[in-house]
């Protein structure tokens, strides 16, 4: 009976929390709480901590936000942003401060602003920047741009003038606007905030580049030219780039041909692909092109993943051949066993095979579960398990109504228990 109302409580709790909602404010609040590996006298220090408190108010078609970041050095970054309306322009602006003593407290303050006249999309970019050189010593700079997007018919059309700031022309184009102003992001276990660079600290917002696409069908191709202006080379290169070409064999594509044209040289790129469908078995196959010989050589079987649900049970598996590389990029499995180049978990694990279990939790809240093994292929007797096995994951998650989620992870290898996590999240 007491279970049954302490368990109503919190659920009571819970949806009540949900009521903020509906008000100006919202936001939410994120802990984990890592403990170090259990091995030596199966202690319980802490490893690493992390909170972030995140907030949102809602005013007039505006929304003014604040993120606060603490870690086990204390108060490490602080953040604020606004985006809203004004008339037909969208814009957002973006302050960046680092509390921590070795570091000056203002570090950027980037803005962006668009508008759309007749079809063209017009944007302006503007940013000041406490830069650090090699000697961390930190100098103010500042840098804008001016662009416009449009399309007419199958032409797309996009330009950019920089002044003391890189390039955002190439962002805006595949991304758009909604991309570029999400000024903080976190991961693969890494904090990234802002987008915009200044080129150098100086107290003129000099002109650095000039850049140009432009985008259109052509036969059984897409091209994309681009041309690039600088004041050191006035012009500097034009690429013609060639992607999805057809060449009438049914499993293979000459997905990309570049060709650049500097003021002396001139360079020619090739990406060819095979052409497949995976079902629940997915095969990473490339060809292997000698560029001296201009001769396709061979067919390279990279990796073979498994992903098959059934009654809320997902199951994952997936194998690595030879040296993980292929396409120019090293791959390898993420900490959920899912194929990737930018956040692998281990580079030398070259096996996996997972179990994710999905469901609902108390009060309209929802539970998952996982359980992630790992394996090096030939590892050393020293540190290998049976069947080559290394580490295993646990992740579970369980929810309270719909705002709060508690989560636990656990992390075991060949020698002991290595990781050890908690953490919640709270949303209003």
């Amino acid at each position: 009976m007491k279970k049954a109302l302490v368990l109503a409580i919190v659920c009571a709790l819970g949806l009540g929390f949900a009521g903020f909602a509906a008000s100006p404010l919202s936001g939410s609040w994120a802990t984990d709480i890592c403990f170090e590996p259990l091995i030596a006298g199966h202690s319980l220090d802490v490893d690493s901590f992390m909170s972030v408190l995140d907030l949102d108010y809602t005013v007039g078609g505006w929304i003014f936000g604040m993120t606060m970041i603490l870690d086990s050095g204390g108060f490490d970054n602080l953040y604020f942003d606004a985006t809203g309306n004004l008339g037909a322009f969208s814009m957002s602006s973006f302050l960046d401060f680092d509390p921590t003593a070795l570091a000056p407290k203002f570090l950027s303050w980037e803005n962006a602003a668009q508008v759309s006249i007749a079809g063209v999309q017009f944007y302006g970019l503007f940013a000041v920047q406490n830069v650090a050189n090699e000697f961390d010593v930190y100098t103010i700079g500042s840098g804008a741009a001016f662009g416009a997007i449009g399309t007419a018919g199958d032409l797309k059309v996009g330009a950019e003038i920089d002044f003391n700031l890189a390039s955002e022309l190439s962002t805006m184009w595949t991304y758009g606007f909604g991309y570029l102003t999400t000024w903080v992001t976190y991961d693969c276990g890494a904090w990234y905030k802002g987008m915009l660079s200044i080129v150098q600290t100086e107290t003129c917002v000099c002109w650095t580049g000039f850049d140009i696409k432009a985008q259109f069908p052509f036969t059984c191709a897409t091209v994309l030219v681009t041309a690039n202006f600088n004041p050191t080379d006035g012009f500097h290169s034009v690429t013609f780039g060639f992607d999805d070409i057809n060449i009438g064999i049914p499993w293979l594509l000459l997905d990309d041909v570049d060709i650049t044209f500097h003021i002396q040289t001139k360079s020619i790129a090739l990406d060819w692909q095979l052409v497949y469908t995976g079902v629940c078995f997915t095969p990473y196959l490339s060809v292997v092109y000698d560029s001296a010989l201009d001769t396709i050589t061979g067919i390279k079987f990279n990796a073979l993943t498994l992903s098959y649900t059934w009654n809320g049970v997902t199951f994952k598996a997936g194998d690595i051949f030879g040296d993980h590389v292929w396409g120019g990029y090293h791959y390898g499995f993420s900490a959920t066993g899912d194929l990737t180049s930018t956040c692998i978990y281990d580079t030398l694990y070259d096996e996996f095979f997972g179990v994710e279990v999905d469901g609902d939790s108390c009060c309209g809240g929802a539970f998952s579960a996982g359980v992630y093994n790992f394996f090096r292929v030939d590892a050393p007797v020293a540190v290998g398990g049976i069947f080559d096995w290394q580490e295993t994951l646990v992740n579970l998650e369980f929810g309270i109504a719909s705002n709060l989620t508690i989560r636990l992870s656990l992390g075991v290898d060949t020698a002991d228990i290595n990781s050890l996590c908690v953490g919640f999240t709270f949303t209003w």
